[in-house]
Order: structure tokens, then sequence, then C-alpha cells
């Protein structure tokens, strides 16, 4: 072997770790495009598009200034957002979105929807949301949102649901498994975001991603009512993604699949009925998880 052969078979080793290293670093970003895409709209954008496509404008405007809020995480942090409460008698809902998307996009739920208590906040960083975001704080603040909206509805809701949307869907897993609910409702929903991300480019996630969101594995502590929402023609959270999740919560759940891709589930039709179909309608015991071993 030549000299020089022999020097660059010494350097594969350094390169794949700066490669490795320059994923790590960028790697969050990925996960959490929103908080650094610069292309979500303010709360106040968000809000008037939603007043705009409901029946009664100005009533929904006043309607989301008096939900709007700036809600201190337990480290002082503040998320932005809007919690909708219409008392103790009411259904309580928490819905968590994608990985680039305010979570303003799902106020045209809580302006149809008086029946019910709506609490959506912007990750940290997304809209106008404070600090950097990462799993960790992340499921931290969904716990404590959860924490937050049920003493505020009275400390014991009617019931209490979970949407979570693509990314929205690991987090709502991982508070699932960490508080009692009625109903948990995944859209667009994977395995783990490293067997995603690993689609599209083998090998290379499962050394970078410090954010991994394992759905798959927290299922098995999950034991309220599921309801699965999915796009047959995903290529973002490709069907396999989905399927695996399936299997890992290895029980009878509610599945519906819709014939499009993963950003045009919204507007699929029959989504919206189903949607509101698998929501609470009135008292339903919350289920606690199983703790973990």
């Amino acid at each position: 072997m030549s000299r020089r052969r022999y020097r660059l078979l010494l350097l594969l080793p350094v390169l794949l770790l700066l490669v490795v290293a320059v994923a790590c670093c960028a790697s969050r970003r990925l996960v959490f495009v929103g908080s650094v895409s610069g292309d979500l709209p303010t709360d106040a954008q968000a809000a008037e598009a939603a007043a705009r496509q409901a029946g009664e404008r100005e009533k929904a405007r006043a309607e989301l200034e008096a939900a709007h809020l700036q809600l201190p995480m337990e480290d002082g942090t503040k998320l932005s957002g809007w919690f909708f409460n219409r008392g103790a008698q009411a259904p309580l809902v928490l819905m968590f979105g994608g990985n680039n998307m305010h979570v303003g996009s799902f106020l045209d739920l809580p302006l149809a929807d008086m029946s019910r208590s709506y609490l959506l906040l912007n990750y940290r960083g997304f809209g106008e949301s404070e600090g950097e975001p990462s799993e960790e704080s992340v499921v931290a603040d969904a716990c404590f949102s959860y924490d937050w909206a049920v003493a505020q509805v009275g400390g014991q809701p009617a019931s209490v649901a979970v949407v979570g949307f693509s990314l929205g869907s690991g987090v709502a897993v991982q508070l699932a498994a960490r508080r009692p609910l009625s109903r948990l409702v995944l859209i667009c929903p994977f395995d783990s975001i490293v067997g995603v991300a690993e689609d599209f480019v083998p090998c290379l996630p499962n050394l970078a991603l410090r954010d991994r969101f394992d759905s798959a594995a927290k299922a098995p502590l999950i034991r309220c009512p599921l309801c699965i929402l999915a796009a047959e023609r995903d290529s973002i959270v490709q069907p396999p993604r989905t399927q695996k999740l399936r299997e890992a919560f290895a029980r009878e759940h509610e599945y519906r699949s819709y014939p499009c891709d993963h950003n045009d589930i919204f507007a699929a039709p029959g989504f919206s009925r189903d949607l509101f179909n698998c929501l609470p309608s009135g008292a339903e015991a919350t289920v606690a998880p199983l703790p973990e071993s």
C-alpha cells in the first residue's frame, strides 16, 4: 500500500466524525424548521386569516383577541398561542403542529366548535414563542401546558384529548405516555424521527439526530382510546412509518386514510368530519398511561 493511500485511510475516520458532527449541529434545525425558516406568520396574521374564514368575522376577531396569550413555561420561557376556555363541563383539546407550522393553522377548529375548550401553543422559537426548541424542552412544555390547562378549567375537565400532526404526533405520544387522556388523535404519525429521516438518507440520521421522538417505544405505555388519520400518498412520513407505529400500539384503534399527500390531509374530503368525530363530545374518563419500567 502506498504511503498516500495509507494516509487517506487514516483520514477517513476523522472525515466521518466531522460529517457526523456537522450533521448533529444541523439536525435540530431540520427537525424544528419553523424556528429558523422565517416563513411563519405572526400571531396577528394567523388570527386575521382565521377570522376571515369565519362566518361572523368581527365576533371571531374579538374571540381570538380574548383567547390570545403568552404562557410562561416552568423555566419562564413564554409560548404564544390561544386558549379557548369553555368551562369545566366541556371537553379539553390540546393540539400540536408540524415542524414548519404555526399553530394558528388550527384556529378554524375552536372558532367553529364552541362545545370544547382548546389550547394551541407554538413550540419554542416558532411564531412569537421565546426560546429554542429541543425534544426535551418541547415535551416538558407539553406536560406543563396540559397541567396548566386542566387547572384553568377547574381541575376536572369532562374529558381530555390530545391531537398531534406530523412532528406534533411525536409530541402528543410523549405527552400521552406521561399524562392521563380520554382520547389520542394522531395525524400523519411516524414510528420515530430517525426512521422518517432514514427513508431519505440511510444510516446517518441514527448517528446524527439528537431529537429522536421515538413514538414506537412509548406506544405500549399508552392505554387511552386512539385514532390515527393518515395520508395514503404521504411523501414525508411514508406509509410504512405509520404502519410500524400502528403495530407498536398492538391494540385495536380507529384508523382512517385519505388519498392525498402529507400537507394536503386537512383539505381531504371527509377529514374534518372524521377529526371532529375522533374528539370526545362529552364526559369521558381519562386513562392513565402505564409506568415506564
